[in-house]
C-alpha cells in the first residue's frame, strides 16, 4: 500500500514524491526510531536521484525536452491549471513544441534565403 501511494503521488512534480514518502517514514518511526531514520534516508536518496538525474535524462532522451523547458512548463502550467497542469506539463510542452516546428523550419529557410516570401 505504501509503494502504491508513493507511485501515485510521484505523478505530482516537485513535492509529490516527498508527500508520498511521509507515510512510509511514519510507519518506520512507529516501529522504531532507527528504522524510521533508515526509511527517511532511503526515501530522500531515491527521490533525489530520481528527480535530479533519472527524470531529466528520460525526458531529454525520449521526448527531446530540455530540463529547463520541463521546469518552466511545470511552473507555468502548475500556476494556470494547478496539480493537473503540473502532471500534464510534459505532454503540453511537447505539443506546443510540435506545433511550432513548421513555423520554426519555415523561419530558418527564410533566413537562409532558400524560400521566398
Amino acid at each position: 500500500m505504501l509503494s502504491l501511494f508513493v507511485t501515485l503521488t510521484n505523478l505530482i512534480p516537485i513535492i509529490g514524491p516527498y508527500i508520498g514518502g511521509i507515510p512510509a517514514v511514519i510507519v518506520g518511526f512507529s516501529t522504531s526510531s532507527s528504522l524510521g531514520i533508515i526509511v527517511l534516508i532511503i526515501v530522500l536518496v531515491i527521490q533525489l536521484v530520481e528527480s535530479n538525474f533519472l527524470q531529466p535524462y528520460i525526458l531529454k532522451n525520449t521526448i527531446k525536452l530540455h530540463p529547463l523547458e520541463g521546469i518552466l512548463g511545470i511552473s507555468l502550467f502548475g500556476a494556470i491549471f494547478g496539480v493537473i497542469g503540473m502532471i500534464l506539463s510534459p505532454i503540453l510542452i511537447t505539443s506546443i513544441k510540435l506545433l511550432l516546428i513548421p513555423y520554426e523550419s519555415e523561419h530558418e529557410f527564410l533566413e537562409e534565403g532558400l524560400v521566398e516570401k
